[in-house]
């Protein structure tokens, strides 16, 4: 299993993780790093969809609310 921290959080987080973890865990991705800065969200999360055994942690308030997003 990835996780994988959205946009709206700072890459730092996912690094922080990574360190704490001391590969114990699973591996933790911020999604610049995997789909650039200038992904939409429905482009990743279909891709981390199909790919199936992903969590995405967010602080986007507004993604349940766009039902493309939604759908992804």
């Amino acid at each position: 299993m990835k996780i994988f921290i959205d946009a709206n959080l700072s890459p730092r987080i996912a690094k922080a993780l990574n360190a704490l973890s001391e590969g114990d865990y699973p591996q933790v991705v911020h999604l610049w790093e995997r789909f650039g800065r200038s992904a939409p969200d429905t482009e990743w999360l279909s891709a981390l969809s199909r790919e199936g055994d992903r969590v995405v942690v967010s602080g986007d308030l507004r993604i349940k609310q766009n039902p493309h997003e939604r759908a992804a």
